[in-house]
């Protein structure tokens, strides 16, 4: 299973946390996502996790938008 933002865009209401982000998660492959206190890591894994939904852009799990699977199928993933 890939799973993949494509120009992802994060935040609370109007406010963007973060914006612009592209990545690819291969299986069997690590991700490392760095950053100082406050840079928005959590929330970018929340977004991939499907806890927050992205003002825009996509998370795509073997290209098919997450949020277009039910919550089961996505936990099954």
């Amino acid at each position: 299973m890939t799973l993949k933002a494509v120009n992802l865009s994060v935040g609370a209401g109007d406010k963007s946390i973060l914006s612009g982000i592209n990545l690819e998660a291969k299986p069997g492959k690590a991700l490392v996502i760095l950053g100082p206190n406050g840079s928005g890591k959590s929330t970018l894994v929340r977004t991939l996790a499907r806890q927050l939904r992205p003002i825009s852009g996509e998370v795509m799990l073997d290209e098919q938008p997450i949020w277009q699977l039910s919550p089961t199928r996505f936990a099954q993933h």
